[in-house]
């Protein structure tokens, strides 16, 4: 039995899955508005195979966090440990968000990394500034 499912994230990973769509395409598509980065970040953490280009998964982080919305924070989390680099992880500290500021201490102590404070961190993209 089939089920249809509200859930664009859901509806994107699907199509990945079944080829009729390709990463390239959806990360482009939501830079012109035709996805919200939320729903591709949701698909991006749903499927394990095929993988898209980290770099491309790193600018959609940037990208939702400018954004500003707090419903695919688990997703970044996700995305984090599965695509990210010290970089990102920086970008999450120094954001603006305590959420993100915590799962980028996660990553930073897992990595082997110390977190100290002060203005030397990233400051590439800041919570909301998109809005």
């Amino acid at each position: 039995m089939v089920q249809k499912t509200d859930d664009s994230a859901v509806s994107l990973a699907v199509d990945i899955r079944l080829g009729k769509n390709n990463w390239d395409r959806i990360f482009e598509q939501a830079r012109d508005g035709t996805y919200r980065w939320g729903d591709v970040l949701g698909a991006v953490a749903l499927v394990d195979q095929p993988t898209p280009d980290p770099i491309k998964v790193v600018h959609a982080c940037h990208d939702y966090i400018r954004a500003g919305d707090a419903s695919r924070i688990p997703e970044l989390r996700e995305l984090l440990h599965r695509y990210g680099d010290k970089s990102l992880a920086e970008d999450y500290l120094n954001c603006g968000r305590f959420e993100l500021e915590k799962i980028g201490r996660e990553w930073a102590e897992i990595h082997g990394y110390n977190v100290g404070t002060g203005m030397s961190g990233s400051h590439r993209v800041e919570w909301g500034s998109n809005r």
